[in-house]
């Protein structure tokens, strides 16, 4: 069970309300995962799943300028991005996780609304060409909607 002592800590601080907005990796920096259980990789149009772990222990996995340029079960692999103290390098204990490409997800809400079933905190109904007529104005029978404009993950909600 992962130790979420350092998240309770900040909730304490911030009222019960933690700020919502991801921390950024500097460009061109190296961030190392460690506690790596398994990665989810994109190789030839399906997901490969490659396991780090070996007997108890779990690997790491070095990405820099977020691509994943070294994984070994053991960490001797990538020990050259490990030794030295490079002020750009960041150090995540993913406590067993697992690394995976951007997930995508088809006819859910998520990211798109503030609230659910509040219909005033979201976009509104999304003109279907299948089922009725899309105005012109909107790009006609040839649009194709697009929910990444209008999409937010720092609501309450996402969190």
């Amino acid at each position: 069970m992962p130790k979420f002592d350092k998240e309770a800590e900040r909730t304490v601080l911030h009222e019960g309300l933690p700020p919502l907005e991801p921390k950024k990796a500097a460009l061109h920096s190296v961030v190392i995962f460690r506690n790596v259980k398994t990665i989810y990789q994109s190789r030839d149009s399906f997901i490969e799943r490659i396991q780090l772990t070996q007997g108890n222990s779990f690997g790491t996995v070095v990405t820099c300028n977020g691509s994943i340029t070294c994984y070994d079960g053991d960490g001797d692999g990538c020990s050259s991005f490990l030794v030295g103290n490079n002020q750009d390098t960041t150090v995540i204990d993913l406590d067993g996780g697992s690394i995976s490409p951007g997930l995508v997800s088809f006819g859910s809400p998520l990211g798109l609304e503030n609230i659910n079933q509040e219909p005033s905190t979201n976009d509104g109904e999304i003109f279907d060409p299948l089922t009725q007529s899309v105005p012109a104005i909107l790009g006609g029978y040839s649009s194709m909607i697009h929910a990444e404009d209008g999409l937010s993950f720092a609501s309450r909600d996402a969190l």
